[in-house]
């Protein structure tokens, strides 16, 4: 909860001035009655024209600073609030991309859209009441209970009773309604997760006619929202009724006890007015302090479920663990001021490297692994379905740690780079193709900003997208959808690969970059990565398709996690029978023969 509070710092000011002004109109609108009292008792009953018309125009000033003072409130309780709510989304929304997979891992997306958005809001909206209710209703209704005994002492006793009691029965109605407000924001996670996933996947949705389904699911997450909803604005509308027969009661005695006081002459008309006045305040206030209380139960929800984001310690940092093999370099390149190390030569070596997924069961994703891809060569990885290999690229650029060995890039452990620095030298095109909504040069730039128009194209011939982009009317303008709606699937792959390739990074990974290829479009493809690798780019390349890797200076075959096999591509059709009869199933017997 610190970390929510400490986002209030910058905007302090504000929020300390913005009570001020609202005290100051408390301070108006309880001078008001005690100046009717005088304008009743002396003005009024007395037919003293020049008593009313001095008390009317006080009570004209007194209103327009009051005025002055609600104007004010409200000026800089917005400026605070809405300060505070945009620093803070902001802090979030760094502080999520800053986490690890592992850590981004135990949240939904759909929860922390919430988080970033409804949650927020909630915040906002409850900062800003609290600079202005908080401070209004306790001066409000205080003083009036204090003006009420200065007129008369019993009828500010019976008053002061029943709130106090109004307010314990107030305080148990919130205590029992916090649990729901957590829950209801639990729903409505589930609800942002429901309709983002049918709104990304609509088309599949609509290609496997599962709308029915689909919204009988939404109607069913829907409706668990709109039953604790429904049960915890029940529990909450005890709290006005139970202020008003409070207030209802206290009006009925003191009118019944204020009428015997002035026929006893003991109060006159005027007080009693007054009085009445001063409990309308109290009932005011009272039910200012109650909604504050709701939001106030929803907000701390809200709070809990932000601050534990903000909480959230990145598994995946800067600083270099106990000193291991390229440790010693690191540190005494930091110790002599000398720049951190940065990939030249795209190097990369595992050293019996384990791995297993936070939290997952059974046996880890990859064990034992041992393999050296030399500076400017190229490695093949293949294998089937779960069998390891995104996870083991995964490990370069640190998505991830090794649960146990090393991940070493030119001689260095990748634990002792800067991240930054570690990733500036690996251009990756991932299995799921991610692009932005934007122009296709937009996407193109986006590990290359300063790239020229030239380089840009280049990228784009050796990506084999040149046919697609020239055909359109815009060329590299463009303009593509969330996730590259507009472009169909080869035409997203060539257009991640070229937006790799134009990083010119020291290695270069492709993880199944080539699915959507048609075989003449990735031959051609193959060609131009044998000339773009010819500029010392290591190049690790994950395919499903043998022609995707035959070339490779080395191809590794994982099955469950270990490496099965090794070697070039006639090394494994000799050694390997698995290799060979995946070879025979995609290239012919007659490809295998000659392969041997």
């Amino acid at each position: 909860m610190k970390k929510v509070l400490a986002y209030i710092r910058p905007h302090l000011l504000f929020f300390l001035i913005a009570p001020v002004f609202k005290a100051v109109e408390a301070a108006a609108e309880l001078l008001q009655p005690r100046i009717m009292t005088t304008t009743i008792d002396v003005g009024v009953t007395t037919g003293n024209i020049d008593v009313i018309l001095h008390n009317g125009l006080l009570m004209l000033g007194v209103a327009a600073i009051g005025i002055v003072g609600g104007l004010g409130s409200s000026l800089f309780a917005a400026k605070s609030s809405q300060g505070f709510g945009a620093d803070l989304r902001q802090g979030v929304f760094d502080k999520v991309v800053a986490l690890s997979f592992a850590d981004i891992d135990r949240y939904s997306t759909g929860s922390l859209i919430t988080r970033l958005t409804s949650d927020i809001i909630q915040l906002e909206n409850t900062s800003m009441m609290m600079q202005r209710i908080m401070v209004r209703a306790p001066l409000l209704g205080l003083g009036a209970i204090i003006m009420t005994m200065s007129i008369s002492t019993p009828l500010g006793l019976a008053l002061l009773a029943v709130s106090a009691v109004v307010l314990v029965i107030v305080a148990a109605i919130m205590k029992r309604a916090f649990p729901m407000f957590t829950r209801i924001q639990q729903r409505l996670d589930a609800v942002n997760s429901a309709a983002q996933e049918n709104l990304s996947g609509m088309r599949t949705v609509k290609a496997f006619d599962r709308a029915t389904f689909e919204v009988k699911r939404f109607d069913a997450i829907n409706e668990l929202l709109y039953r604790t909803s429904v049960r915890a604005g029940r529990t909450m509308a005890f709290s006005g009724p139970a202020v008003s027969l409070g207030m209802n009661m206290t009006t009925l005695i003191v009118l019944w006890r204020g009428g015997q006081l002035v026929a006893g002459r003991e109060l006159h008309i005027g007080q009693i007015v007054a009085v009445t006045q001063y409990i309308t305040q109290v009932l005011f206030s009272l039910s200012m302090l109650g909604f504050l209380l709701i939001n106030l139960v929803r907000a701390g929800a809200s709070a809990g479920r932000v601050a534990e984001v903000l909480e959230t310690e990145p598994s995946i940092v800067d600083s270099p663990p106990a000193m291991t093999v390229g440790a010693a370099a690191a540190a005494e390149a930091a110790a002599s001021g000398a720049a951190p190390p940065r990939v030249t030569r795209g190097e990369v070596e595992f050293r019996d490297v384990d791995f297993r997924y936070p939290g997952a069961a059974g046996a880890p994703a990859l064990q034992g692994v041992s393999l050296h891809v030399a500076p400017g060569h190229t490695l093949g990885i293949l294998g089937g379905t779960g069998s390891g290999k995104s996870t083991l690229v995964n490990l370069i650029p640190r998505f991830y740690d090794v649960t146990a060995g090393q991940v070493l890039v030119d001689g260095i452990d990748v634990r002792h780079y800067r991240l930054a620095d570690l990733r500036a030298g690996v251009s990756i095109v991932l299995q799921d193709t991610v692009l932005f909504s934007g122009t296709i040069e937009e996407n193109l730039r986006w590990g290359a900003p300063d790239a020229t128009h030239d380089e840009v194209m280049e990228a784009v011939r050796m990506a084999q997208a040149s046919d697609f982009v020239e055909s359109t009317a815009d060329g590299l303008g463009a303009f593509i959808g969330q996730h590259g709606v507009g472009l169909s699937g080869g035409q997203r792959q060539r257009v991640s690969i070229a937006r790799s390739l134009l990083r010119r990074a020291p290695i270069l990974i492709l993880d199944d970059a080539a699915s959507a290829l048609d075989f003449r479009t990735e031959l051609r493809l193959r060609r131009a990565l044998r000339s773009y690798t010819k500029r010392s780019t290591t190049t690790i390349i994950i395919a499903q398709r043998v022609t995707s890797v035959m070339e490779a200076d080395e191809i590794i075959v994982l099955e469950d996690g270990f490496i099965a096999a090794r070697g070039t591509h006639r090394e494994l059709i000799r050694t390997c029978p698995a290799y060979r009869d995946l070879c025979r199933l995609q290239l012919g017997e007659g490809a295998v023969a000659c392969g041997q």
